[in-house]
């Protein structure tokens, strides 16, 4: 099976002292011999949705061909958040990249985690109950990090180790846990 995620700084991992993020994490609990699966890491650090939209399509179909044996998983939106992109912009974007990336293999969507600054999390509120409604009407399971991390005491706290938006290692492992519990619940994989 060939797996590409697709998203910005916390697709990527930044912060992370083992440099695995979720998306090793992932790879490892899906796959742990190594040889079931070709995982490709696509975050790329302040990638908006915008960015992402012209990006994802050509780095994705340069590592994996796009078939039954193939999965899309997308996290982003905080990167939106920082550099200012109006709220409709991203969800436009984003429809624009889910309804491109279904019509090729399966596609997951990942709303991405609360940070520490109050602010921002209204906005990302915001952006992910866009991001949940586009899922659902796209047909495309959705893991709610935004909401199921928000009261996570493990995730608070190692974001107040970091830089208040990217965790470390417990903090990556906790979105691992959620995006895995997707997973299992709707027979993704």
């Amino acid at each position: 099976m060939f797996i590409s995620c697709i998203g910005d700084s916390l697709t990527l991992g930044f912060g992370d002292c083992f440099r695995l993020g979720w998306v090793g994490r992932l790879y490892m609990n899906l796959d742990a011999s190594g040889n079931e699966i070709t995982g490709y890491n696509l975050g790329v650090r302040a990638s908006t949705s915008l960015h992402i939209q012209k990006r994802w399509k050509a780095e994705a179909e340069a590592r994996m061909p796009f078939n039954d044996n193939s999965r899309l998983f997308f996290c982003f939106g905080t990167a939106d958040i920082a550099q200012g992109v109006d709220k409709e912009d991203t969800l436009k974007a984003t429809r624009k990249i889910l309804e491109e990336a279904t019509a090729l293999c399966r596609t997951f969507f990942i709303c991405p985690p609360p940070v520490l600054d109050k602010v921002k999390n209204e906005k990302l509120s915001e952006i992910c109950k866009g991001y949940r409604e586009i899922c659902a009407e796209l047909n495309i399971p959705c893991a709610d990090l935004f909401t199921s991390l928000g009261d996570s005491e493990v995730y608070f706290a190692d974001l107040k180790h970091g830089d208040g938006v990217h965790p470390d290692k417990k903090g990556y492992q906790a979105m691992t846990d959620k995006i895995s519990e997707l997973l299992a619940r709707n027979s993704c994989l």
